[in-house]
């Protein structure tokens, strides 16, 4: 079968198209894009598996790990949150993604349990997840934008005579805001 991704820009041989061709098979739920052998396989819906709908995902949470203004360039993903929300015992929901792989998922985490240089959600649960308390935005290609958490938020957070940088992000990696 034939796999469309990144908007129906890039085209391969796969085992399968959508994830209704797993169901049909009797291979799975989850037409999912495995980046190391540039192949479209199925799964059983595995927190990080591409996804086309909920009914594909075990945990039943289909969705984007982080917001693109441009649909389809980076495939929905098995989830264990949308938001705190789903997350119990006081964890919040919270992103990790790996630009390189197009991979990743959204799990509920213990409040300051993210290190920096990780993603961290936007709003009031961003700073709360982090380890240092800061979230920062940064912007991908001037396209998508990106929380990660750092050091600071402005020179204030850093020692006399240091400055805050803020928080950068390519499709290289990202990394936090740093008093330098």
């Amino acid at each position: 079968m034939l796999f469309r991704s990144l908007g129906g820009m890039l085209a391969f041989c796969a085992d399968c198209n959508e994830d209704q061709d797993c169901v049909d098979a009797g291979t799975g739920t989850a037409c999912t894009l495995d980046a190391m052998s540039q192949n479209a396989i199925c799964t059983s819906g595995e927190l990080g598996s591409t996804c086309m709908s909920d009914a594909a995902c075990a945990d039943g949470k289909c969705g984007p790990v982080i917001e693109i203004p441009i649909p389809g360039i980076i495939p929905d993903l098995c989830n264990e949150c949308d938001d705190s929300m789903d997350c119990m015992g006081g964890n919040l929901c919270s992103p990790v993604f790996d630009l390189q792989m197009f991979s990743g998922q959204k799990s509920c985490v213990a409040p300051g349990s993210v290190m920096n240089d990780n993603l961290c959600p936007e709003g009031p649960d961003g700073p709360m997840v982090c380890m240092s308390g800061h979230c920062n935005s940064a912007t991908i290609m001037g396209i998508v934008e990106v929380f990660i958490c750092g050091e600071c938020d402005d020179d204030g957070d850093c020692e006399p005579g240091q400055t805050c940088m803020p928080a950068e992000a390519s499709m290289n990696g990202i990394n936090g805001s740093v008093c330098a």
